[in-house]
C-alpha cells in the first residue's frame, strides 16, 4: 500500500504519527544542552568630540589627547583606539 492511500483509508493514523514526530522535536529541542547566545559583557567606551571650525591636527593636540590620558590609567583597558576626522558642511 502506498502511502497515499493510507492516508486516504485511515486519516487517525497520520494525526497520530504526525503528532508523536512533533511532541518527539519538541521535545528533542527542549533538551538541548547549549547556549546560542552566551553571556558576554563588552568593555566599550565610546566618546565623541566636536570642535568646529578646528582641523583634526587640532582637535587632537587640545580635546583627544587629554581625553585618552584618563582611560589609559585603567587597568582592564588594553586597546584604545582613535579616529579624527574632517567634517566639511
Amino acid at each position: 500500500m502506498k502511502i497515499t492511500d493510507i492516508s486516504i483509508k485511515r486519516p487517525s493514523l497520520v494525526i497520530v504519527v504526525f503528532t508523536a514526530l512533533t511532541l518527539l522535536g519538541l521535545l528533542s529541542y527542549f533538551s538541548l544542552g547549549y547556549e546560542l547566545l552566551p553571556k558576554f559583557s563588552p568593555n566599550v567606551v565610546s566618546i565623541s568630540t566636536i570642535y568646529p571650525g578646528a582641523s583634526p591636527n587640532e582637535v587632537e593636540s587640545t580635546v583627544t589627547k587629554k581625553l585618552r590620558m584618563p582611560f589609559l590609567r585603567w587597568k582592564t583597558s588594553r586597546k584604545l583606539m582613535q579616529t579624527l576626522t574632517k567634517v566639511y558642511r
